[in-house]
């Protein structure tokens, strides 16, 4: 998703390395549920102090979003990646995110993340409701391998 909102933050800005380090990407393009203590502020006040058009990150199931997000037609792009990638990096992310409890070992993380007890749920879930979304709304439905390819 960095990764995305880079080369997205890069089209806004008509390919003008420069403007792109207006500021770090976190600031750039927020994440709507991002909220924690301390001197970044959260996702939604960030996104209420810029101008249209915004670039919106987030990990939210689709069902969890606003319903603006589907009502006033916003445009998406979703990026999907392996579910083995998905869990180690997610592993990896958790070991050190000190706003959730520590994963445990490798072998019970893998348990709990197959049967969708880690945040934001089942990555099976997550990868589906956006695939069947994108048949009614304006979702470019990406693959982490084929970018990185």
């Amino acid at each position: 998703t960095t990764w995305m909102s880079e080369i997205v933050d890069m089209i806004l800005q008509g390919g003008d390395p420069e403007k792109c380090k207006r500021d770090i990407i976190t600031k750039r393009v927020p994440m709507l549920e991002f909220a924690a203590p301390g001197d970044m502020p959260a996702g939604t006040e960030l996104l209420a102090t810029m101008p249209s058009p915004r670039l919106v990150k987030t990990h939210l199931p689709a069902h969890i979003l606003p319903k603006s997000f589907w009502t006033n037609g916003c445009k998406m792009i979703y990026v999907g990646r392996n579910a083995k990638d998905v869990a180690v990096s997610f592993y990896h992310f958790d070991l050190m995110n000190k706003f959730e409890p520590h994963p445990g070992t490798w072998a019970r993380y893998l348990e709990e993340f197959m049967a969708g007890r880690v945040a934001y749920g089942s990555w099976y879930d997550h990868v589906k409701e956006y695939w069947e979304r994108r048949k009614d709304h304006p979702i470019l439905y990406l693959f982490y391998e084929d970018l990185k390819e």
